[in-house]
This record gives C-alpha cells, structure tokens and sequence, in this order.
C-alpha cells in the first residue's frame, strides 16, 4: 500500500509541476514585444501554437491533480471526511476547481 501511495504523490507532485507550464508560455509570449517592432510571422505563429495546445494539457493535469488529491485523501489514511474539515484541503479544492 506505501508503495501504491508513493505512486500516487509523485503523480499528484508531478502533475501540479506540468501544470504551470502554460503559465510560463503566456508569460514567454507577452516577452515577446521586447524583441521589438519587428513582425517574425513563423516564430509567433509558433508561439501561439503552443499555447492554443496547451490549455487542454493543462486542463489534463489540473483533472490528474484533483483526483490523485482524492486518491491521496482516502489511501492515505485521513479519508474523504477531511474534505470537510481542514482548511487547507478545502482551499486547495476550491482553487483547483475554480468555484469562486
């Protein structure tokens, strides 16, 4: 079972780290306009290809996040109740879920 939960949080771990990555890529585009005035039509055309692909990744991992964090809850031995009771988990669910 240790070793089924190790699995699990490196997945968890591993997922929310690829998360971030369109975030970096927006970030890389709006740098973009310090490369000056100069119209490079194949390097934004790239750019924007990237991230037209990566929102739904992204939507993969942020998914694979949620439910390894379930995962985690019921094998880890604090069970789905401590949705309900701690803070921290209940935040963490609110932001990944995007409900408010």
């Amino acid at each position: 079972m240790i070793e089924f939960y190790n699995i699990v949080l490196f997945l968890h771990v591993m997922s929310f780290v690829f998360m971030s990555v369109p975030l970096f890529n927006l970030i890389v585009v709006n740098e973009r306009v310090l490369l000056g005035t100069n119209f490079n039509y194949y390097a934004d055309r790239y750019m924007e290809n990237i991230i037209r692909h990566g929102a739904s990744r992204c939507f993969v991992f942020q998914t694979t996040v949620f439910v390894t964090g379930i995962l985690l809850l019921i094998i880890g031995g604090l069970g789905i109740e401590e949705l309900w009771s701690s803070w921290v988990i209940i935040a963490k669910v609110l932001l990944s879920t995007k409900v408010f």
